[in-house]
């Protein structure tokens, strides 16, 4: 009896050091890291932080951005901004009866004429929407008009199913066409203006004679769509560096879709309400993947940008195009 009780501790005594002697090898393993998992870390300490460097353009950096539901905002601030009162958008123009747009007198569907009777540069961005004459129009280029002068300017009819009308004067809609309306002002033809005007009416289920997206454009200002708009607007009035910010770029299910930069701050905060009623026309029929383009990205689309006096405008092809890269 007592040789099978000797017998039993001395293997209970052998367990325990086996044990204990691979609980050390455990104990050793775990603070020291495979040799792949270290060499991994060092290689991503190596790598550059895509957000380090966050200038966009000479003397142009992106700021933190904004997002709200399927829409993110990324505010652009100039270094040394220029502050100048010498800039006039169609809007004020027109409001105060300094601008005036009409019909040629051979009426070229293609072609309208801008008078600007101020002492200031008049601003008109492609996109923004005139009313009546003949048929509803978009302007298809930005520019920049003299003070005193009157230009020729080209347009895209937004009305597909009209071409006569009382009037050969027109009237701002106080609104621009969605995202993917001014890609085709851009990219496009008259004849996908109009497909991508009747597949956005129809999205929205906006019926009516002519076709026009004078109801459409209206919906910015009105709704969940100016709710929308005000909430963005509040978030950007609260960025510190607001008194540098001279645009936006708009992205979109993680993708980049346009660049807007202004010649001044005062410029840019002018036209904030109709270029954000846009991006949320838009808006509306995306997904809520909300990733952030990187500034590297913004910076490609900037430098390929139409620009005029008043500033640029940067729009990126369509998905099918381009793959971005994003966060």
């Amino acid at each position: 009896m007592n040789r099978l009780l000797r017998l039993a501790v001395g293997l209970g005594i052998a367990t325990m050091v086996v044990a204990c002697g691979d609980g050390s090898r455990e104990a050793q393993m775990s603070t020291s890291p495979p040799a792949a998992s270290a060499k991994a870390k060092v290689a991503r300490a190596a790598e550059p932080d895509p957000l380090a460097d966050r200038a966009v353009g000479p003397g142009l950096t992106a700021l933190k951005p904004i997002r709200d539901g399927a829409l993110v905002v990324v505010p652009i601030a100039a270094d040394n901004p220029v502050h100048s009162p010498n800039y006039l958008t169609f809007d004020e123009g027109m409001r105060r009866g300094l601008v005036s747009v009409r019909e040629l007198p051979e009426t070229d569907f293609g072609t309208l004429r801008i008078a600007n009777r101020s002492d200031q540069t008049l601003c008109v961005m492609a996109g923004e929407v005139v009313l009546d004459g003949h048929q509803d129009r978009t302007f298809a280029e930005s520019l920049a008009h003299a003070p005193a002068s009157r230009d020729d300017v080209t347009v895209r009819c937004v009305e597909p199913d009209r071409d006569d009308g009382p009037s050969r004067v027109f009237r701002s809609a106080n609104a621009m066409v969605h995202s993917a309306l001014r890609r085709e002002l851009y990219q496009g033809t008259q004849s996908s203006v109009w497909e991508e005007v009747r597949r956005y009416n129809k999205a929205r289920e906006i019926y009516n004679d002519t076709s026009t997206y004078k109801q459409a454009a209206a919906r910015q200002a009105v709704g969940e769509q100016n709710d929308w708009r005000a909430r963005v607007m509040a978030q950007l009035a609260a960025v510190p560096e607001r008194d540098r910010v001279v645009g936006l770029a708009l992205a979109l299910e993680g993708r980049l879709i346009s660049v807007d930069v202004f010649a001044t701050p005062e410029l840019y905060v002018k036209m904030e309400p109709k270029l954000l009623g846009s991006f949320v026309a838009q808006a509306v029929d995306a997904g809520r993947e909300m990733r952030t383009p990187r500034p590297a990205e913004i910076k490609d689309l900037l430098a390929g940008a139409a620009s005029s006096e008043c500033g640029k405008t940067g729009i990126a092809p369509p998905v099918e195009n381009k793959t971005a890269s994003v966060d």
